[in-house]
């Protein structure tokens, strides 16, 4: 009986210890993101989505760092010097709505795409 609620125990310390490790990646990289450090907060969301292929969330900051870069470097509308860019940020808005399909990334790959668009 002890072994059995030791397991139960482990599996369930090691589930939120595992899980609070994700949360503190993506808040973190958010935070990065908020603060214009883009180049950082891309380094630590491609490594965790790396190890979180399903996490939507990973792939929708991804794509914020990336756009975000973008538009510091070249401000909005057509520039092709932020076009690799700008078309890295949109793969991974798409990458998180093929995860989960939500109406804020729906609306983030629209903005991304009309970076795209040529005057």
């Amino acid at each position: 009986m002890y072994k059995s609620v030791f397991k139960v125990m482990c599996i369930v310390f090691f589930i939120c210890f595992f899980t609070a490790n994700c949360t503190n990646d993506c808040k973190k990289a958010d935070k990065l993101i908020r603060e214009g450090q883009y180049d950082k907060a891309i380094e630590i969301l491609e490594n965790y989505v790396k190890s979180h292929e399903n996490d939507h969330t990973g792939y929708m900051l991804l794509g914020d760092a990336y756009v975000g870069k973008a538009r510091s470097i070249g401000g909005y509308g057509f520039n092709p010097a932020t076009l690799e860019i700008v078309l890295k940020g949109t793969n991974y808005y798409k990458q998180s709505y093929k995860i989960k399909r939500t109406r804020l990334v729906e609306d983030k790959l629209a903005i991304a795409s009309g970076m795209l668009e040529a005057p």
